[in-house]
């Protein structure tokens, strides 16, 4: 896909389905997000933040892994990655 300003971009969106047994499903959601992208709709924002990325991204993958991953992802995130990230933006 590409975005406002023509610069290709990879979007992954989830579907919240589980993995097994939903192919069907999913293949349905895949043709109504690129109906809209070929309507023109922009599916994204060009002013994404890193953090509201990896925030999305966290929750995206929550259903995906083992319940304890997921808690030391959240922990790296919250004492590392998000006040680093802050600070950097902060700073000149």
């Amino acid at each position: 896909m590409k975005d406002t300003t023509g610069a290709r971009r990879q979007k992954w969106i989830s579907t919240g389905l589980p993995v097994k047994g939903n192919k069907a499903r999913a293949a349905e959601q895949l043709r109504k997000v690129l109906d809209e992208y070929e309507k023109g709709h922009v599916l994204f924002s060009t002013r994404t933040s890193l953090l509201e990325l990896l925030e999305e991204w966290l929750e995206n993958v929550k259903p995906l892994i083992e319940p304890n991953t997921y808690t030391n992802y959240e922990i790296v995130y919250r004492a590392h990655l998000k006040p680093a990230v802050t600070v950097t933006m902060r700073t000149p």
